[in-house]
């Protein structure tokens, strides 16, 4: 279905459509308004539309390269903190957004064996919510056809087959070394699941081996940041960063995670705030912040 950004017209010339149609019946033109699942489709996307445009500012459906997308929270010493996944993390439904629409934009989803084995409950479905249809607005405006690939940069150890991940609408390849143990161990993958060998496998490797791909214009990272923080120790990895800070006073230990780049690095990696939202949530004021990397 075409993205009903611009009004749509069609030469029709019967007052028995009127019921659907406006305009003028002498001219013969008439303004068309889709009606069921298309018509919920058309204003869904609008509505995602409108809230992105809403948190950056932009439309954000021109490829992006390497995104990030994290959440986390900033001490007193300007230290940003990762949140942990869980019941007692701070709940946001924006942040959830943002997650799904980081998702929507990807070709490619980068995440890692570690985040399985912590998020067994780990799903990459979008969103198909009656009011912010994410995979329709992905569709539409995205002209993306069929769900991002999902990449998983692993050892190959201890990877639980029955996690969602391997029974879901996108296909999974994993990323990993080219030993014999490694290749023991995911001998028993589901079929469909593909190995992306490599002799010494790394997050960076991983992305030189789909910046390679011409089929490949956003890849989204949902990695912690013991993983990515090496990418940025200079410019050139990372182009966007989609952070969802939360702004409590406090944040519990527990629900904290490693390290997020600070305000130094994230200028030394080359990104630069290209855009702030703040919002309340049910848990507390958010700041939506989108970095990108400068020229």
């Amino acid at each position: 279905m075409a993205p009903m950004v611009e009004p749509f017209f069609r030469d029709l010339g019967d007052s028995a459509f009127k019921h659907r149609l406006g305009g003028s019946p002498a001219a013969g033109v008439y303004r068309f308004r889709p009606s069921g699942p298309e018509q919920r489709d058309s204003m869904t996307t609008r509505a995602v539309a409108d809230r992105v445009q809403e948190i950056y500012g932009e439309n954000l459906v021109a490829d992006a390269g390497v995104v990030q997308v994290s959440s986390g929270w900033e001490d007193a010493d300007s230290d940003l903190h990762g949140i942990r996944i869980g019941p007692s993390a701070p709940r946001s439904s924006t942040d959830e957004f943002v997650l799904g629409l980081a998702r929507a934009r990807a070709d490619v989803v980068v995440t890692t064996g570690k985040i399985l084995r912590q998020e067994p409950d780990l799903q990459y479905r979008l969103s198909e919510a009656a009011d912010l249809n994410l995979a329709a607005w992905r569709h539409d405006q995205l002209r993306r056809r069929t769900p991002a690939e999902i990449l998983i940069l692993t050892s190959g150890q201890d990877l639980d087959w029955d996690h969602p991940i391997f029974g879901g609408v996108s296909s999974v390849s994993l990323f990993m070394g080219t030993d014999a143990a490694a290749s023991e161990m995911v001998a028993s993958r589901p079929p469909g699941v593909r190995v992306i060998p490599d002799s010494a496998p790394s997050l960076q490797s991983l992305l030189q081996f789909l910046r390679a791909r011409t089929d490949v214009g956003t890849i989204s990272l949902e990695v912690g940041p013991s993983t990515a923080g090496s990418l940025y120790r200079r410019p050139g990895w990372i182009q966007e960063w989609m952070l969802s800070v939360y702004l409590a006073v406090s944040l519990p230990k527990a629900v904290m995670s490693g390290l997020w780049p600070n305000a130094a690095a994230r200028a030394a990696a080359g990104l630069s705030l290209k855009s702030e939202h703040i919002q309340e949530e049910e848990s507390g004021t958010w700041a939506f912040q989108r970095f990108q990397a400068l020229g």
